[in-house]
């Protein structure tokens, strides 16, 4: 096994940063998999399952007979569900066994992959015919802040956040281009009807964007220090998090979705 993710999600932060996750995220994702198909099949399987809110989601489509396989670095916080069956797994080393598999899906995942070329091929060769790949990843518009209690605390954010995307995620092989290229990324595998979905949003402080920003620069704050982010403006970012006078707009996630060839001669 070859972790990459830089966030411990074993962590009570990173606990944290599933759950709200799952809470900003999960109406979105629902749609995306409706327009995919996702009654269809029998095989199911969620890469990087968090809590497994959208394993359990999936099983709750699939009805009686059907399947979902759960694969999670750490599967302790994945919740039991019916129809879900849970597996400690990390994609770099391949897709889990039980496929081929009529849907699979990834949230999250591939842009914290430095392979994550290799992985799209292999959830691609994972699919059975007329299978669903469904993908979100974070797009690379920046969150900003909209209101603040002072222009101080509007910079502050902006800046730490900046720091935290331009020069921390490259580092540690995060791509935020990664999302922006998705569907053309799925088209070039062999996918068909290709379709792309962005979804946007403002957050107050307290609420789960900000709570969501709040574990990521906690859980940042030694390498933010490293390059010259001091305690005092992480501290400072940390309470604004919290507090209601605060408003910004979130990451973008980018969807895109796309079917492998039934193998009866169809044409990109």
């Amino acid at each position: 096994m070859n972790t990459e993710y830089v966030f411990d999600t074993a962590s009570d932060l990173g606990h944290q940063q599933v759950r709200y996750l799952a809470e900003l995220y999960d109406h979105a994702t629902e749609a995306c998999l409706e327009r995919a198909g996702a009654g269809r099949g029998l095989r199911r399987l969620e890469i990087g399952a968090g809590t497994g809110s959208v394993a359990a989601m999936l099983a709750r489509y699939g009805g009686a007979g059907s399947r979902v396989v759960a694969a999670e670095i750490e599967p302790e916080q994945v919740s039991d569900a019916p129809g879900v069956t849970v597996v400690r797994h990390d994609i770099n080393d391949g897709v889990p066994a039980g496929g081929p598999y009529e849907l699979i899906h990834g949230r999250l995942v591939l842009m914290h992959l430095s392979r994550r070329v290799e992985v799209l091929a292999m959830l691609v060769d994972g699919l059975a015919q007329d299978g669903w790949l469904v993908l979100g990843d974070l797009g690379e518009r920046l969150p900003r802040a909209l209101a603040a209690p002072s222009d101080e605390d509007a910079a502050l954010f902006d800046r730490i956040i900046t720091i935290g995307m331009t020069v921390l995620a490259p580092r540690v092989g995060m791509s935020v281009q990664w999302g922006e290229q998705l569907a053309d990324h799925l088209r070039g595998a062999g996918l068909l009807d290709v379709e792309e979905t962005r979804v946007s949003r403002t957050c107050r402080g307290g609420t789960p964007g900000c709570l969501v920003l709040r574990s990521y620069i906690l859980q940042l704050a030694e390498p933010l220090r490293g390059v010259g982010v001091g305690d005092e403006e992480i501290a400072r970012f940390v309470e604004l998090m919290t507090d209601p006078q605060m408003c910004v707009t979130f990451y973008e996630l980018v969807y895109a979705s796309g079917r492998k060839a039934s193998g009866t001669g169809e044409q990109r």
